[in-house]
């Protein structure tokens, strides 16, 4: 048995959320992770800028 279009756009609607929901978790977690880095970096003296030349050298 195929899905009727109307269970098929029911299905997409839903993926559509929980990828959505996902990428907002994602998003969240990413700037709760850079947070975290900025108060390390302010603790320690250590500036963005000094890291990032670390990482190139």
């Amino acid at each position: 048995n195929r899905p009727s279009g109307s269970r098929l756009q029911k299905e997409e609607e839903e993926f559509d959320l929980k990828r959505k929901n996902l990428k907002a978790q994602h998003t969240e977690r990413e700037t709760e992770r850079e947070k975290k880095r900025d108060e390390m970096r302010k603790k320690y003296g250590i500036n963005k800028d000094d890291t990032d030349d670390a990482l190139v050298n």
